[in-house]
């Protein structure tokens, strides 16, 4: 039996195969016109598409302090960490991946509502359309990343392509935190803890210790109050060596003498009084800018500890600054912004791009003249087989 269907095969020549085709060219031709025509009408009901596109120019590997950081590490850390953990060491191929991240998509479905847009009712197949329409292309030469959204609002397209692009900055502002910015922030909140906690509570006990005290200032006044003493010391000295050389002379009832003893008691008095062995000198003068002679080892110890802490809290609140303008230069050393080239634009009416409504029709087209065509020889085949060869049909099939 095989052999005579093969025999059947053989007798099919050109003018058997013309006459086939003329035979069912009704058929093929109506077949192919309806199904062109069902096509044509389907597009027609399909909405227009449209394509925005932007382009982005991340920093180069040489610019980017993540590259940076990348390159610092062993080649195999490096092959491990992009295989296990999806890392690149082109940061153009990490902006890829970020843009294809479920944050940023998710997002995207949120912020434009595309649940309720694309009338899907579970979130993974919005994803999937998404992803679907979604493109972000690599330039191998330049480097240039596009990213393009294809929708059936020709704003709304635009809108998510700028969408996605602001999505990016944002977590590449959160991710790709440099060691300069964290040590920027916290200078910046150890100068404000100084200055206005630290160095405020050391000058208001300063402040204090100074008014309770009357010191100024500790050393000097210390030097004009032992210079005072010696002086009222030595005067005393003299007065005593010229009373004992009137009493020789002159009887000690003499006025002069009484008014010498009296200058020589008074200025005992005020040298009692700044050493501070008279209470009663020391209250009567207790308005007196200088302090005593036997206060000033605790005034100068408690003078000088104040001092010294006050002295310490501005001498590193400056070195923090310093240090503070200088992490905010490395700062901007070290960060990379990415570039905008060119933000993504409404497309005008004519510049759909889709649905290509010619090359649906013609597609199906010859594929149904391809399908109609082939089932037109076998028809003939099959009947040839039954007929002219007189072979029965259905044990054929069971074959």
């Amino acid at each position: 039996m095989p052999e005579q269907i093969n025999e059947i095969k053989k007798d099919f020549g050109l003018i058997e195969v013309l006459e086939i085709l003329f035979k069912y060219r009704r058929f093929i031709i109506l077949s192919t016109l309806s199904v062109c025509i069902f096509m044509a009408v389907y597009s027609l009901l399909l909405n227009n598409r449209y394509q925005a596109t932007a382009t982005i120019l991340p920093p180069s590997k040489e610019n980017s302090n993540f590259g940076n950081l990348l390159s610092q590490l062993p080649q195999n850390a490096i092959s491990l960490a992009g295989g296990s953990l999806g890392i690149k060491k082109d940061p153009s191929e990490l902006y890829i991946s970020m843009l294809k991240s479920r944050r940023i998509n998710d997002q995207i479905i949120e912020n434009f509502k595309l649940k309720e847009i694309y009338k899907f009712k579970d979130m993974k197949d919005v994803r999937k359309y998404l992803e679907s329409n979604a493109f972000f292309d690599l330039g191998k030469k330049d480097g240039i990343i596009s990213i393009s959204v294809i929708d059936e609002s020709p704003k709304r397209a635009a809108d998510m392509v700028n969408e996605y692009i602001k999505l990016l900055k944002e977590l590449n502002d959160k991710i790709i935190i440099s060691s300069a910015r964290r040590e920027r922030e916290f200078l910046e909140k150890r100068i404000v803890m100084i200055k206005d906690i630290e160095l405020k509570k050391t000058q208001e006990e300063f402040r204090i210790f100074q008014e309770k005290n009357k010191t100024i200032n500790i050393s000097a006044q210390s030097d004009a109050v032992i210079e005072a003493a010696a002086t009222i010391q030595a005067t005393i000295f003299s007065l005593e060596a010229e009373l004992k050389g009137m009493e020789v002379s002159i009887s000690s009832d003499s006025m002069g003498i009484k008014v010498l003893k009296e200058k020589i008691k008074e200025l005992k008095k005020q040298l009692k009084s700044i050493e501070g062995k008279s209470n009663e000198m020391f209250k009567k003068d207790s308005d007196s800018i200088y302090p005593v002679i036997n206060n000033l080892p605790s005034l100068a110890i408690g003078y000088a500890n104040l001092l010294r802490n006050m002295k310490i809290q501005e001498t590193v609140l400056e070195l923090i600054t310093k240090q503070y303008e200088l992490a905010k230069i490395q700062e901007a050393k070290e960060s990379f912004n990415i570039e905008i080239l060119d933000y993504a634009q409404i497309p005008a009416e004519n510049e759909k791009v889709g649905p290509k409504r010619r090359i649906m029709v013609m597609t199906y087209g010859v594929i149904t003249l391809f399908f109609t065509i082939l089932l037109s020889f076998l028809i003939e085949l099959l009947k040839k087989i039954k007929v002219e060869n007189k072979i029965d049909f259905k044990k054929y099939l069971k074959l």
